[in-house]
């Protein structure tokens, strides 16, 4: 039987369109096999029993972190003193909040308002109480891990400041720097040890010193000079620059157990804090960034917190107490104060008579220090320190009115009358 031309054609259509229906169903399904493998394959179970998936970590927020990602950084910034600590710290607390919705990073030290809450939602951790405990599992310890674990899973970043980790006096450092290593072995940690010119750290020392042993507060515990201070700390510690500087004291320790150590120079130019924010914090480039815009528009700047003031009316006091020119039932922190209105009302030029300066072996030799100290961070850190050298020379630093000589003067005489 002969088929009819029409018939033929429509037959051969119908199989040309199924074969196209097939093949445009096979592209549909191929299609949608990709789009699910590059799309939608972040649209998964994200229960407390599937936080764990196709090589990342699910975190109970939403939030996911790839297991294969960096790891948070951890900073731990352990001072030393009278190396703007406290003015690095009241910066982390002004701009705790910036610094977590921006940056993801979270300050978990104390600012410089003892007992203020943190704009960010965390407990400060109470860094000397924490110190003392570590590797003992205390109170301070346990909230100390929770709270690293807790954020380690999110993927935050830390920001811990306080002075107590480089506080070589306490006993045990090297034992507890192990435990804190070991506390934070799966985060990427850095190290920063704060660098002072020792020039200036040495007399910043000494009032913090004669301040904290309660040199000020009782007429039995009389103000040292700071030449005889200084002659004592240089023989406590065996007249080596190595461990008289704080910096490379601390550094020495934890570089036994840490990788990554920064020196964080605080003479550095613009702003202390902008400085520390930009150069210490890995990937805080967000508040950074803020930090440089509103110094350039001159809305901020950081001052020097806690700046140390004179010794002098005490000594003056425990010199005149010792003569019985202050009146017995006057307290020593009394008569200091009405000292030091009494040099504010005199002019310079009426103080010159009065100043001693350091000897010359003592100058030279704390300049010896300062420019072998200085050289040995250079060495450690690579870097060049350049605004510290102009501090080498500055001999008026270690210049001080002399009790003596004070107590030689006539007019002096009838101010402590007066005091009666």
């Amino acid at each position: 039987m002969i088929n009819h031309p029409s018939r033929t054609l429509a037959r051969t259509m119908s199989i040309s369109l199924r074969r196209g229906l097939v093949i445009f169903l096979m592209i549909i399904i191929m299609f949608n096999a990709i789009w699910n493998v590059l799309v939608l394959l972040k649209i998964e179970d994200y229960s407390p029993n599937q936080l764990q998936n196709r090589g990342r970590t699910v975190t109970l927020d939403g939030r996911e972190r790839s297991k294969r990602s960096k790891k948070p950084h951890f900073v731990l910034h352990v001072g030393p003193q009278k190396t703007a600590t406290t003015t690095i710290q009241c910066g982390l607390q002004k701009y705790a909040s910036f610094l977590a919705v921006k940056d993801s990073y979270y300050f978990i030290g104390q600012g410089c308002q003892r007992g203020a809450a943190l704009e960010n939602n965390e407990t400060s951790v109470r860094g000397l109480a924490l110190y003392y405990e570590l590797g003992t599992n205390g109170t301070h310890e346990r909230a100390f891990i929770e709270q690293t674990e807790r954020h380690f899973e999110r993927g935050s970043s830390l920001i811990l400041s306080n002075e107590a980790f480089s506080n070589g006096v306490l006993l045990g450092h090297e034992r507890n720097t192990q435990v804190m290593r070991n506390l934070l072995k799966d985060w990427s940690i850095r190290i920063v040890v704060s660098y002072r010119n020792f020039s200036e750290w040495i007399s910043s020392a000494y009032y913090q010193d004669m301040i904290g042993r309660g040199f000020i507060g009782k007429w039995d515990k009389e103000v040292k000079s700071f030449q005889d201070f200084f002659q004592e700390y240089a023989k406590n510690h065996n007249n080596d620059y190595l461990l008289m500087h704080p910096t490379i004291s601390t550094y020495n320790i934890y570089s036994k157990y840490f990788d990554h150590i920064h020196i964080f120079d605080i003479h550095s130019k613009p702003d202390v804090f902008k400085n520390f924010v930009c150069l210490m914090l890995p990937s805080a480039e967000r508040t950074c960034n803020e930090l440089k815009r509103q110094i350039a528009n001159r809305k901020q700047t950081t001052e020097v917190q806690r700046v140390s003031t004179s010794l002098v009316p005490f000594r003056i006091a425990d010199a005149a107490y010792r003569r019985g020119l202050v009146p017995e039932k006057m307290s020593k922190i009394d008569a200091g104060n009405k000292i030091n209105k009494y040099l504010e009302e005199l002019s310079k030029s009426n103080l010159s008579r009065f100043t001693s300066c350091l000897d010359e072996d003592t100058l030279v030799q704390i300049h010896n220090i300062s420019l072998s100290s200085l050289q040995k961070v250079r060495e450690i850190s690579g870097l060049s320190f350049e605004n510290a050298e102009h501090i080498l020379d500055e001999k008026n630093l270690f210049c001080e009115i002399d009790p003596q000589k004070v107590l030689a003067d006539s007019a002096w005489l009838t101010f402590f009358s007066g005091l009666n």
